[in-house]
């Protein structure tokens, strides 16, 4: 840390050379200008460093942005970027403040050199001189402000604009939205990125409309205000404050060192664009898996066998690729992680497959929960497991995955849940982490594991265990899912860790209760306030998709709701613990599904085996939703989930035992199913027709109008023909 003792007089000139002002002024010491300024050093100190984006792009990836940087000579401005001195950054914002009502003079001091930072030193080392007949047309439009709707249809997608005086991020079109990141890093740093002020909206105005902007200039006076202002806001520009102390001779290795978290590249690029729509038509997939510590053998083994039966539909079959979103909390975020993190040598693939992650646990379960930490604290110091998932993960992040993951946390300091999840990513970017840095979040169990301290983006986490605030994280993600999609249907498998049988205590009524002191509460409190949150849960899954039952069911919930005593250790890395929870997941696949009864919470036992649905939810996926027809049950109709049946014959009416008005909309494939169902058609007033023969007569091209309202099979035949039957995923 910088210091003032035993200060070094010196005298020096402080002024703009660029300009010829020349000012004598005594020097407060070799570090600062003046008291004032060493003053200001311990306000600056408390303040957040906005690192500049590296710009990494292949020749033709975002083309329109490369093109644009290099007509406006901004290349540099997208390559400089590296490590910077945090205390040297920090020393020079200090001293640039103005302590005098004289004039600025853009010129800061760092240990005993003068650094310049006007507009004619920045755009030298930038490259980025403007002639001098050019005009800055960017200051005239700042002046002199840009109408509301001609940033918005330059900027924005169609529909979108401002909201409360900004412009969401989200809202922005894909190649806006990767000049926002851009301009929020290396041009007007801030550490809030979700939404786009006036003032920066006019910046990519300027940039997307091809104006002249002076960014030398924009920079100069972006760094001097920000030495100047008030309060924490963050300070921008550290690597070019680093080149241009180094450019004055500083000697630039003091440490900490640290450099830019993500570099503005492709697979950024990619996660500006909206999702695409799922691999199984209609039909959305979710894969959820619960935090358990070791416990995560069981699910990872369930997974293995739908893996192989994956497989065997299909050989090239990755569960990344046939799950559209997968949770995880705790060791189930880990699962989570390593499912979606590509693999170096083949990218469009996992990196691991359930197998491997049962012999992860396996192997190394033993060495993340040891012995090791001495004296006070949690039971394990977490270094192996910090460890061996930075060397698992590498330096994949989250807007890099496979699929849709989302992974529960919770902020110790903040006390609020924090989920890192792809959706999120477009309104909060800095949720963008490593992967490594998510999965050691959500594993840091209270007790178990220390709590993680990670800066992402600038932003500060303080981080324990995700089963805090969603031990099952299905719910959390579902919620995720229903935020940001319109599908009608999904199909969700929850796979749980496993839990002892409740057996109960004759102590445990209200008359004896009546008498428990707060240690006999504290006692009880953790565990049974566990139940009734997985219970809780359970019964909000269950009531969501209660309008459907096997065969039809579109949820399904295994877990081992009798696990042995020995098992249920969290931490018991034994080899006979390790083995027989693998066994445990084995025999799982061969229990009955578990249904919960919505009126007694009890659990009731259905027909088939846990393996047996599972296979039906590949045939659901492989064959197309037609499986996925609903039944009538005690909780009425829920058309609502599955707004749409495909229907080749009327027999599929008799099998649900009502009339075809229950579901009003109905793609056919012949028109024999009109004379079938009789002289009333009207029941189904739309059909969605292939030929381009009603598209003719109503003077509108085929892609204006996919479907036609009909009231007679007689239309089938001024068609010319049967309309095509709807395509289906093979197998």
């Amino acid at each position: 840390m910088a210091s003032s003792s035993n200060p070094k007089r010196m005298k020096t000139t402080v002024g703009n050379p660029s300009k010829g002002q020349k000012r004598k002024e005594r020097i407060y010491s070799h570090y600062f200008l003046t008291k004032d300024n060493e003053d200001r050093f311990q306000v600056v100190m408390q303040r957040k460093l906005v690192a500049e984006m590296k710009v990494i792009l292949k020749p033709g990836e975002v083309n329109e942005f490369q093109l644009e940087l290099i007509r406006r000579d901004w290349e540099r401005l997208g390559s400089y970027p590296s490590t910077f001195s945090v205390t040297l950054v920090k020393e020079f914002y200090a001293n640039a403040k103005v302590t005098t009502s004289a004039a600025p003079t853009f010129l800061s001091y760092v240990r005993g050199k003068r650094v310049s930072f006007d507009v004619d030193t920045i755009n030298e080392f930038l490259g980025t001189q403007l002639a001098d007949d050019v005009e800055c047309q960017f200051s005239v439009l700042d002046d002199e402000g840009v109408a509301p709707g001609e940033l918005i249809q330059a900027l924005c997608l169609a529909g979108e604009g401002f909201h409360r005086g900004t412009i969401q991020r989200g809202s922005l079109h894909p190649l806006a939205r990767f000049w926002s990141a851009f301009v929020h890093a290396n041009i007007s740093p801030c550490s809030h990125v979700s939404d786009l002020t006036e003032g920066r909206a006019t910046i990519l105005y300027t940039i997307l409309t091809v104006r002249v902007m002076d960014v030398g200039q924009f920079i100069a006076n972006e760094i001097h205000r920000c030495a100047n202002a008030a309060g924490k806001a963050a300070l921008g520009h550290p690597s070019l404050i680093t080149h241009l102390c180094s450019l004055a001779g500083v000697n630039i290795s003091v440490p900490p060192l640290e450099k830019a978290t993500q570099d503005l590249d492709f697979s950024y690029f990619q996660s500006t664009q909206k999702l695409p729509p799922s691999d199984n038509g209609n039909t959305l997939t979710i894969l959820s898996i619960d935090g358990g510590g070791i416990r995560g053998i069981i699910p990872a083994t369930v997974l293995h066998y739908l893996d192989k039966a994956l497989k065997a539909k299909d050989p090239n079959a990755d569960l990344a690729h046939y799950f559209d979103v997968i949770g995880g909390t705790s060791s189930g975020g880990l699962v989570t992680t390593m499912l979606a993190t590509p693999n170096p040598d083949d990218p469009n693939r996992g990196a691991f497959t359930p197998a491997q992650i049962v012999d992860f646990f396996k192997q190394n379960g033993p060495h993340i929960f040891n012995s090791s930490r001495p004296g006070n604290g949690p039971q394990f110091d977490g270094e192996f497991l910090h460890n061996i998932t930075r060397q698992l993960l590498k330096d994949t992040r989250l807007n890099q995955t496979l699929t849709n993951v989302v992974v529960p946390a919770f902020d110790l300091k903040r006390q609020k849940p924090v989920i890192f999840s792809n959706y999120k990513l477009e309104n909060v970017p800095y949720l963008n982490a490593l992967l490594s840095d998510i999965c050691i979040s959500t594993s840091a169990e209270p007790t178990k594991l220390p709590p993680y301290y990670f800066v992402n983006d600038g932003v500060e986490f303080n981080m324990i265990d995700g089963g805090v605030a969603a031990r099952n994280p299905t719910q959390a993600t579902i919620s995720e899912v229903l935020q940001h999609n319109e599908y009608p249907k999904i199909l969700v498998l929850s796979l749980g860790t496993g839990t002892e049988k409740y057996v109960e205590n004759p102590d445990f009524d209200a008359r004896s209760a009546a008498n428990w002191t707060t240690l006999n509460w504290a006692f009880v409190a953790v565990d049974m306030l566990g139940r009734a949150s997985s219970a809780i849960t359970d019964y909000y899954l269950a009531s969501l998709f209660s309008g459907f039952q096997p065969p039809h069911s579109t949820y399904l919930r295994i877990d081992e709701h009798d696990l042995n005593h020995d098992f249920s250790n969290p931490v018991n890395v034994t080899k006979e613990n390790l083995e027989g929870l693998e066994k445990t997941g084995q025999q799982l696949l061969q229990e009955k599904v578990l249904k919960m009864n919505l009126n007694t919470f009890n659990l009731e036992q259905l027909g088939e085996t846990n393996a047996e649905a599972l296979d039906r939810g590949l045939s659901i996926s492989f064959q197309g939703p037609e499986y996925l027809l609903p039944v009538e049950s005690s909780a009425g109709w829920r058309p609502s989930m599955l707004s749409t049946a495909e229907v080749s014959s009327p027999i599929v009416w008799n099998d649900l035992g009502g009339e075809p008005s229950m579901l009003p909309t109905t793609e056919v494939s012949s028109p024999g199913v009109w004379d079938d169902l009789g002289e009333e058609p009207s029941m189904l007033p739309t059909v969605e027709v292939s030929s381009p023969g009603v598209c003719e007569d109503l003077d509108k091209e085929p892609s204006v109008l996919p479907t036609a309202e009909v009231s007679s099979p007689d239309v089938w035949g001024e068609l010319g023909g049967e309309p095509a039957k709807p395509l289906r995923r093979s197998s």
